[in-house]
């Protein structure tokens, strides 16, 4: 049974999975009464007009919180160096495939340019 919910800010009814769920002060599951989209375009508007009320906000944050912008750049950067690895994993597992592409590219290029070259002549 596919249940349904009627969004109030598009006037639709949609599916229960295009509704963020978020827990009551009771502790119950619910969803919000805007659907997914809406409540994504009402975030970025809403952002967008109170930009400098956010930057304030994150500034003060961060005065009362030195440590937690060096938090995030740890994370940044750990997260960084293990695509950075992946990434040179993956090319040297696939190094045939890269190889025959640059290949085929050297190929077409001069080929192109050849091309051009006659025609200017």
């Amino acid at each position: 049974m596919n249940k349904t919910k009627y969004c109030r800010k598009c006037d639709t009814l949609k599916p229960m999975e295009d509704f963020y769920e978020f827990t009551d002060c009771r502790g119950k599951r619910r969803r919000h009464t805007a659907c997914k989209e809406c409540h994504k375009a009402t975030s970025m508007a809403w952002k967008k007009d109170n930009a400098a009320k956010q930057r304030a906000y994150r500034e003060k944050y961060l005065q009362k919180n030195p440590d937690a912008q060096s938090r995030s750049e740890k994370i940044y950067q750990e997260r960084r160096k293990q695509r950075q690895i992946e990434s040179v994993l993956y090319r040297s597992l696939n190094a045939e495939l890269d190889i025959s592409k640059a290949i085929t590219f050297k190929k077409q290029f001069f080929a192109q340019k050849h091309q051009e070259l006659r025609t200017v002549i």
